[in-house]
């Protein structure tokens, strides 16, 4: 008797958290293909294909590349079982949850677990690891480059030498960096390097590439005891990938498909261009973060992974709500933290095909909003024509206080390095001037200028897709002025639709002309009222056109390069429309 279960749909998801992640269309037809025997000549074909690749992605030359059936804590466990024995002392750099696993796989073991223990979210000098290996004397050393929990970077450099000095192994775990941020297991002096499939890859989970270096496989063949765990034994593997492909198990063929697929993507892109990519959309996630009043987890830049990001939560704030919110409303996924950061973080990933331009002003706009959402919920609006007092519920005190410190100037100066910063959401002032002092912005900036522009062209950035970030980096005058634009909008100070009309630059479009009001609003004031600084509503005419052209001529050179965005001539003028 049939069950009567349907076909299966499932949601559409924008994934952006910390894996998996999107998916590469090429990646999805790959693994339509018809598959073969996993002792094919084909399908062994395909891995020397995905040896190949790998080594680029990795930073190493080593022969030993492979690919573990079974998602990245298979890769964990492979490393570990291979090369700890009974009674071996096992050396753990612990500051997040993952490196509380290893500790475990190794406890089971048989190893001596010793630790250095840091708050989740920190990170370990030089001296402290070269004090800690050369003091507990370990055989094999273990780090988590990426730690997923915390969102903090450990190039492993230091460790690696510290460890060489006692000659131990270094396992180095890159679940979350590989594919995403240089890896660089020969320059960091990683002897075994293990990820996973579905992060920095954009592929689907699965599978869980894993490199070793010749001074690795020697200790492995000097191992007095066989491998307790028969499927993750490497000297096993390697007869099945690459010696006399001597049966070990039943690789799962569409899996290897569709990893060869993507590391020819990545391939394609060129490395340099990838990691360049992840770095750009983290910096602007982040610029976008702290121009809300945000903080991130981890503090310093140069310790945060360009693949996970970790905004902190406000306090009063569930983050159960946020990220129901964000996936309710917006069909997007990002995950919350555990164990002592629980309810304190958001886990943002901004990884593979999910680190794009559009994700990023994306996911800024919905947690805007759904922050908007549950700090300061708007009433519903009053039928036409009814009074509208404006009637607002603080949730938090220093939201109150800040409201008030935001109405109270009536003259404010022109927004400079100094003053222009303040967040119009939150009363906590951005960094986005030690931003600019250090050079970050322009680098930010300049792959963002041409969506700047069109997402600005038509409606106001408080309810666009440049929410709080592209607001922020538009007061610093990276954009330029833009034809008149007549568009529909809820008047924060009426409560009605109203058409509002825009101002003639770019770089000052959400103030606007409200036909019911007959004022100047803005509708990104969340009292009504609020005009905006002195200076920025400017009386010249438009510009005649919005589209843009590169310009190189020394006088037309801005601050972010030698490179400027200036005005094309146009005859015609462009009006710009368009519904929220």
């Amino acid at each position: 008797m049939a069950l009567g279960i349907g076909p299966l749909h499932p949601p559409k998801r924008i994934l952006l958290g910390p894996g998996p992640v999107m998916i590469e269309p090429r990646v999805y037809q790959a693994l339509a293909q018809p598959i073969v025997s996993h002792v094919d000549p084909f399908f062994f074909q395909v891995v020397e294909d995905i040896r190949a690749l790998l080594g680029p992605v990795f930073g190493t030359q080593n022969p030993f590349r492979m690919v573990i059936s079974g998602t990245g804590t298979s890769g964990m466990e492979t490393a570990v079982v291979n090369f700890v024995e009974p009674g071996m002392k096992f050396a753990v750099f612990a500051n997040g949850y993952f490196c509380d696993r290893i500790s475990n796989i190794a406890e089971r073991q048989g190893a001596q677990v010793v630790r250095l223990e840091k708050a989740w979210g920190e990170t370990f000098s030089d001296e402290e690891a070269f004090e800690f290996v050369r003091r507990e004397r370990p055989h094999v050393v273990a780090f988590v480059q990426a730690e997923t929990s915390t969102g903090v970077y450990t190039p492993g450099k230091a460790i690696s030498a510290a460890a060489r000095e006692v000659d131990a192994v270094v396992i180095g775990d890159c679940v979350t960096s590989l594919g995403g941020m240089p890896v660089n297991v020969d320059e960091n002096g990683i002897d075994v390097a293990y990820s996973c499939s579905q992060k920095g890859l954009s592929c689907p989970p699965g599978l869980a590439p894993i490199t070793c270096s010749p001074r690795a496989m020697e200790r492995l063949r000097e191992r007095k005891r066989p491998v307790p765990s028969f499927y993750f034994d490497l000297k096993l593997i390697d007869e099945y990938y690459h010696g006399q492909h001597r049966y070990h198990h039943t690789a799962p063929i569409s899996m290897f498909y569709a990893l060869r697929e993507a590391l020819r993507i990545i391939d394609e892109e060129g490395l340099e261009n990838r990691f360049r990519r992840h770095r750009l959309n983290h910096l602007a996630f982040v610029a976008g973060i702290e121009a809300m009043g945000l903080e991130m987890h981890v503090r310093e830049p140069r310790h945060r992974l360009w693949t996970l990001n970790t905004p902190r939560v406000p306090e009063g704030i569930s983050d159960v709500a946020l990220r129901r919110r964000l996936v309710e409303d917006y069909g997007i996924e990002v995950l919350g933290g555990f164990g002592p950061l629980a309810g304190k973080v958001l886990r943002a990933g901004l990884m593979g095909a999910s680190s794009t331009r559009e994700n990023v002003l994306l996911l800024l706009e919905a947690l805007e909003r759904a922050l908007r959402a549950e700090v300061c919920p708007v009433a519903p609006p009053a039928p036409r024509g009814a009074p509208t007092p404006l009637r607002r519920k603080r949730r938090i005190a220093g939201f109150q206080k800040a409201q008030r410190h935001r109405l109270a100037p009536t003259v404010k100066p022109a927004p400079t390095a100094a003053n222009s910063t303040r967040s119009p959401f939150f009363s906590r002032p951005s960094r986005m001037a030690s931003c600019v002092a250090s050079g970050m912005v322009p680098e930010v900036v300049l792959p963002y200028r041409s969506m700047l522009r069109t997402t600005c062209s038509g409606f106001s950035p408080s309810r666009s897709a440049v929410a709080q970030m592209m607001r922020a980096l538009a007061w610093w005058g990276m954009s330029k002025p833009i034809s008149r634009a007549v568009s529909p909008f809820r008047c924060m100070r009426s409560r009605q639709t109203s058409y509002m009309r825009r101002t003639a630059n770019l770089k000052t479009c959400w103030p606007s002309w409200c036909t019911k009001c007959r004022r100047f609003s803005t509708v990104s004031c969340d009292a009504g009222n609020r005009l905006p600084p002195a200076g920025i509503l400017r009386n010249s005419p438009p510009e005649p056109s919005i589209s843009f052209r590169k310009s190189t001529k020394p006088s037309e050179s801005s601050s972010l390069g030698s490179t400027s965005m200036a005005p094309a001539p146009s005859p015609k003028r462009t009006q710009v429309a368009r519904s929220v």
